[in-house]
């Protein structure tokens, strides 16, 4: 664990070795926590009070993981999350009710997924800070539902590129 310019706590080195799991609440005494990385370690589940305690928490990332489904449980105990970071799961769908209690997200990365084909309707509904939206190369993403992005009022980028998305779903266009 290191400070950053900021005096806040970080965990931003990938750990040696590989894990399967998140111990329950291994993370708790990490009270003022405030970005969190846990890049390229294998993991296959997060238990739900896995992040219990860390009401600082504003930046986690579950980058290079092998989480088949967000994880909508433990997220729903880190309520101040800003930035969310979901690259490279192998995730084949975002459902309804995966940002569930997120009011403060404001940045999320969907990108390089290779298993992700559909985003489901409502799969992003009231996310009312989000500004910035990426999935990108996501090269079976081929169904954005048109209620996928529902109550998005402060959304300022989306970007969609290197999907399988084709030009005729994207006229019937979606409700932002």
């Amino acid at each position: 664990m290191e400070d950053d310019q900021n005096g806040r706590q970080s965990l931003s080195e990938p750990l040696k070795h590989p894990w399967r799991t998140v111990t329950h609440m291994n993370f708790k005494p990490l009270v003022n926590l405030r970005s969190l990385v846990l890049a390229k370690i294998n993991l296959t589940e997060v238990p739900k009070n896995a992040l219990v305690g860390l009401n600082r928490l504003e930046s986690i990332s579950f980058f290079d993981n092998l989480l088949s489904q967000v994880p909508r449980a433990v997220l729903s105990n880190v309520q101040n999350l800003r930035f969310l970071d979901l690259n490279k799961k192998p995730i084949q769908r975002i459902q309804k009710g995966d940002f569930s209690y997120m009011m403060h997200l404001k940045e999320l990365d969907m990108s390089s997924m290779p298993e992700l084909v559909s985003i489901d309707s409502l799969a992003l509904d009231n996310l009312p800070e989000l500004t910035k939206l990426e999935a990108t190369n996501n090269p079976r993403l081929s169904f954005i539902h048109p209620r996928s992005f529902y109550r998005l009022p402060s959304l300022e980028t989306l970007m969609l590129n290197d999907n399988a998305l084709s030009v005729r779903q994207l006229r019937a266009g979606t409700d932002f």
